[in-house]
């Protein structure tokens, strides 16, 4: 019952509506208190539910005498309601997509807070085939992410078949990391000067370019071409004077 009620609620009803919906549908024909205590609700709060099934079509009402009944409408009514708002949509995304255009080079900003946060970063700019350019401080990532979790994210890239070009801090730290068996055979790496030091690592992957602060933890991803190809030219650049 648990997970019926929870996939209604993915279905765009409320908890409580996905509730008295199969509530109605169990009780065939009932009245207020009859639905309520099946669903496990007060009938004023069943009243209001009730309502609201009835304009979105799934409960009618059924006048018996002097009394008032109530009747689930068959679940194929979820399903138009759907269809519905997928024709709702449909007939607005031409405006929404203007909408998308009109933003022309306007660069789209993500943020990304905590370690979870983070961590979904890294995993969509590791899912990449293109060429994934990285200027970093394992001395900073190791205090945060296991190796498991590193190793994760190299997986993405070698599924996807990409290649990381990194510039490193030279910290004991990393020396581990260029050892680390699943680095190997993704891409070359490359240590910064001894006296060279990082507020944020860098990760620069087709027109995205990501800034990750770990005393914040904290994240941005960018996405706009002439940023990331700047930021391109920048770090080749650096690779060809290292």
């Amino acid at each position: 019952m648990t997970e019926l009620v929870s996939s209604l609620a993915e279905l765009g009803l409320s908890k409580q509506e996905a509730t008295v919906y199969v509530a109605a549908l169990q009780t065939g024909f009932g009245s207020i208190s009859t639905i309520a205590k099946k669903a496990g609700i007060k009938r004023p709060t069943a009243y209001y539910i009730i309502d609201e099934l009835i304009k979105k079509n799934l409960i009618s009402r059924a006048p018996k005498g002097k009394r008032t009944f109530y009747v689930a409408e068959h679940p194929n009514t979820l399903l138009a309601n759907l269809r519905a708002q997928e024709d709702r949509l449909m007939s607005q995304l031409p405006l929404l997509e203007s909408m998308l255009n009109s933003a022309g080079n306007k660069p789209r900003i993500r943020f990304y807070e905590g370690k979870e946060g983070i961590k979904a970063m890294y995993a969509e700019v590791f899912s990449t085939h293109q060429k994934l350019l990285a200027i970093g401080s394992m001395q900073d990532i190791s205090k945060h992410f296991s190796e498991n979790e590193c190793a994760e994210w190299f997986k993405l890239l070698s599924d996807k078949g990409g290649k990381i070009y990194d510039l490193v801090d030279d910290a004991p730290a990393t020396r581990k990391y260029a050892k680390a068996a699943y680095r190997k055979g993704h891409g070359p790496l490359k240590y910064l000067p001894k006296d060279f030091k990082l507020g944020t690592d860098t990760i620069i992957t087709g027109n995205k370019v990501a800034l990750i602060s770990y005393s914040a933890l904290i994240g941005v991803l960018i996405e706009n071409d002439e940023i990331a190809q700047t930021q391109r030219q920048m770090f080749e650049f650096m690779w060809k004077h290292l």
